[in-house]
């Protein structure tokens, strides 16, 4: 990853898949962004992070890291998985509308918010609801 090298990091290739995961995702395994809880039966394997190391390394100023999925534009389906990136330390400008806003977790173990309001041009989605912010897992 940017030139370094980190032979401690365990990653755990996926080899079968059960439960809701779609099979045109077709991944080699799983890159865990979350810290596992201390009392669950992974947290010694995975307690680093890969944030952890790249931290460590020196690769990124900021503790942050960005997942940006592209598609055809009006296209879903096998279309969200042509490209995209995963950015570690921060945000690239031409990416997103400014400004982004950070906020606080309503939990430490999932990333759930609160939301003021979701807005769909003028179709009001949702006000004082609360989301369960998730880049993909299978099981949400």
């Amino acid at each position: 990853l940017a030139g370094h090298l980190f032979p401690q990091f365990t990653f755990v290739e996926m080899v079968e898949s059960f439960g809701t995961g779609d099979d045109r995702e077709r991944h080699d395994g799983i890159l865990g962004m979350r810290r596992a809880p201390e009392n669950d039966q992974s947290y010694e394997i995975f307690k680093t992070t890969i944030l952890d190391y790249v931290m460590n390394a020196g690769i990124a100023a900021d503790a942050i890291f960005t997942f940006r999925f592209c598609g055809q534009h009006g296209v879903r389906g096998d279309s969200w998985f042509i490209h995209g990136n995963l950015e570690f330390g921060g945000t690239r400008t031409d990416y997103y509308h400014p400004p982004i806003v950070s906020l606080p977790l309503y939990q430490a173990t999932q990333w759930v918010v609160d939301i003021t309001s979701i807005q769909y041009g003028d179709a009001v989605l949702c006000n004082l609801c609360r989301a369960h912010v998730d880049t993909g897992s299978s099981d949400t």
